[in-house]
């Protein structure tokens, strides 16, 4: 912490370090540190601190020229941030360039320029949740957190400036903002839950608390200094337990905030009180002269900007582009190679940048660069991403956007998370009478299998498609984010008790729900006097989609056919819970059909079933399309 009025603080530092091992852990093995994630919480509490810090200090010595203050600090802060996000954004581009699908490489060129003219978090905030599984495979999401600083950064200066001229203290402005941004956060609905964890209104509380702590920690090292030794000795100590609970606090965070679209809520409170008292005691608490400033964690607290930027790019890409190298020792080691990294770029780099003279110069030469990467990044862009670096197939795979919503009859039989049971319609194409009925129920994964089943079955049975997004068939489970999903299964269960139908279809995204909760559902449904009852196993599910795997091959053998199996590039929890579903639905009473043991062959995972785009068998990640559903629906028994 240096240019505040206290001096340098290398306890602030030491909580950098903190932060950001907590980030990168939880990244690198998220098992290991489950709510690592609101290390940029801490994070956010220190930016706000050290800027309100160093901007009313200076505006407190003038505020007739406000405007060179706030030039000069736009000066600092494009000589700190722009070198190393420049080397970094540089490197993602070639790397994209080298092993990402054109389709892949748009998008990233897309989130170059973004993060360039930081507002990427709003452009994530529109497709991309911090939580799911797909965020693996985007190199430059963990940027979100610099867009929301150097936003806020466009605003707070003026306001403190303002507040300055006008003699009125930053406490009231900052709380007053503060409340506004937390109760903005809280009362946010259902919808915009996940975009809602980028953006700067919902963010802006927590730096908002450190601009406080920056209001306060003067007066009360102030009062500190304007006190006798013995009451000084016991203000001391007292400040050393709040720093003891602040960092069992943040510690808490760590361990207990679990990652969901509702994040930051309440819990947030755990790692930004934490932050706060933790800064709040400064450096003559024990814990934080004594531990918090060790030369470890003060070194890689120096380090921790460049630290945060490189981790994630490199795990992502041995995600996307090596998924057989994905696992414990490859990821320690490229942690490794990015501490490497921080610490080349940090004195090479930034260091050197940094103790140039002031001037203008500098500046505007980074600006200019920063500018180059953005016109770069939409340049691929509007070149598509670059296709002419792969086959025509690949291609042809790249572009191809899956009809998904009208496959699975979105919006009737496929519900979105706002609609009720009641908005479920049948087909009138898929009803005619005396036919018996076949019922298939569960989430996206079970209306992706449905257009095999109407292909197979449809002559022979009435399909009735209970789908909905995110909702699997486990009964009296709820899911977070989606209110009405007890009541969707409840629903459909009744209409299972009214309608008497022959068959039922369980399937569902089981890696991702409590699957062995599906033998309530499976006693349930043979209750109601359904005489086959089918729960449909996992899909095979591909790292990064299986439209990249298969860029994969063709990038490591650009002469060799693309492979109609592959071997290598899928998950492994699928497969392992396989046999294990088998043996509950089984004992529960139901059929089990297997989609991994119908795929699966000599070779590997079938993945093509032709020579065209639309030929895949999964079209994402896991989601079978018709094609892909028709084949594994033709190999299930045969039903009349």
């Amino acid at each position: 912490m240096r240019g505040t009025a206290g001096g340098y603080s290398p306890h602030i530092d030491g909580l950098r370090a903190v932060a950001v091992i907590a980030v990168v852990l939880f990244h690198a093995f998220p098992v290991l540190l489950p709510g690592g994630f609101v290390g940029v919480d801490v994070f956010f509490v220190i930016s706000g601190f050290l800027i309100s810090s160093i901007l009313c200090r200076e505006f407190a010595l003038t505020t007739s020229a406000g405007l060179r203050v706030i030039a000069q600090f736009y000066s600092r802060r494009i000589r700190r941030i722009f070198p190393a996000l420049l080397v970094v954004l540089s490197t993602c581009f070639a790397l994209g360039y080298c092993l990402l699908l054109p389709s892949s490489f748009a998008r990233l060129s897309l989130q170059i320029a973004a993060s360039s003219g930081f507002f990427l978090n709003y452009v994530l905030s529109g497709n991309v949740g911090y939580f799911g599984g797909e965020v693996a495979a985007n190199p430059l999401v963990h940027l979100w957190s610099l867009s929301v600083e150097e936003q806020f950064y466009l605003i707070w200066p003026l306001l403190i400036w303002a507040s300055a001229r006008s003699r009125v203290r930053i406490l009231p402005v900052a709380v007053f903002f503060g409340a506004l941004s937390y109760f903005w956060n809280l009362h946010r609905n259902t919808a915009s839950a996940e975009s809602a964890y980028y953006l700067l209104q919902t963010r802006a509380w927590e730096l908002a608390v450190g601009a406080v702590l920056a209001d306060l920690k003067p007066r009360l090292d102030g009062a500190l200094e304007a006190i006798g030794f013995g009451p000084r000795r016991l203000m001391e100590w007292g400040l050393s337990f709040f720093a003891v609970i602040g960092l069992l606090l943040i510690g808490a965070g760590f361990r207990f905030i679990k990652g969901d679209p509702f994040y930051p809520d309440e819990w947030a409170l755990l790692p930004t009180i934490g932050t706060g008292l933790v800064i709040l005691a400064g450096k003559k608490a024990w814990v934080n002269g004594r531990l918090l400033s060790l030369p470890a964690l003060v070194g890689v607290g120096l380090i921790s900007y460049p630290l945060y930027l490189w981790h994630w790019p490199l795990l992502s890409f041995l995600h996307i582009a090596f998924p057989e190298y994905d696992t414990v020792l490859p990821r320690a080691s490229l942690i490794l190679v990015a501490l490497g990294l921080a610490w080349i770029v940090y004195h090479s780099i930034e260091i050197p940048i940094r103790r140039q003279p002031r001037g203008w110069s500098r500046p505007l030469m980074l600006a200019a660069a920063m500018g180059s990467v953005a016109c770069l990044g939409i340049i691929s862009l509007e070149m598509k991403g670059l296709p002419s670096r792969f086959p025509k197939l690949i291609q042809e795979i790249s572009d191809y956007q899956y009809p998904y919503s009208k496959s699975w009859k979105e919006g009737t039989c496929f519900l979105d998370p706002d609609q009720e049971a009641t908005d479920f319609k049948d087909d009138p194409s898929d009803i005619k009478a005396g036919r018996p009925m076949m019922l298939v129920w569960g989430d996206s994964h079970a209306a992706a299998l449905s257009p095999g089943i109407r292909k197979i079955y449809g002559t022979a049975f009435n399909i009735v498609q209970r789908t909905a997004a995110g909702v699997p068939p486990l009964l009296g489970h709820d899911i977070k984010g989606h209110g009405n999903s007890r009541s969707l299964n409840e629903k459909i269960l009744e209409e299972v008790q009214r309608e008497h139908p022959r068959i039922v279809v369980l399937d569902a995204n089981w890696p991702d729900c409590p699957w062995q909760e599906i033998e309530r559902t499976v006693k349930a449904v043979k209750d109601a006097g359904v005489s086959h009852v089918f729960v449909v196993g996992p899909v095979p599910q591909w790292t990064a989609g299986l439209p990249q795997q298969l860029c994969n091959i063709a990038l490591r053998h650009p002469k060799r056919r693309i492979p109609d199996r592959l071997d290598t590039g899928y998950l492994l929890e699928p497969v392992r819970i396989d046999p294990l579903l088998r043996s509950l639905a089984e004992r529960s009473g139901a059929e089990y059909l297997s989609p991994c043991s119908i795929l699966h062959a000599e070779g590997g995972f079938l993945v093509r079933l032709g020579d065209s785009a639309d030929s895949l068998t999964t079209f994402d990640y896991g989601h079978l399309t018709a094609k892909g559903a028709t084949y594994v629906v033709s190999h299930f028994p045969k039903l009349d």
